[in-house]
């Protein structure tokens, strides 16, 4: 059966293309300098305590409930 689409590589999509490596500030040693030096200080801001706290949830779950309590005799 034919339909009228085309071939798989003719549909057109919605997606956005950034070209985010394709950017002038990255191809320049100072650019990657600048990126190198954002991506410590992110990764530094997510290992402050505050951070740490509120995602405590998800990282380091309680496992209270999966453990049954220690008889006492």
């Amino acid at each position: 059966m034919i339909t009228g689409r085309g071939p798989v590589h003719e549909r057109r999509t919605n997606r956005v293309k950034l070209d985010l490596f394709d950017a002038e500030l990255v191809s320049r040693p100072a650019g990657r300098l600048l990126v190198s030096v954002a991506a410590a200080a992110m990764v530094t801001l997510l290992c402050t305590p505050p951070v740490r706290r509120a995602f405590r949830y998800a990282v380091e779950p309680r496992l209270d409930r999966a453990r049954k309590p220690v008889p006492t005799s």
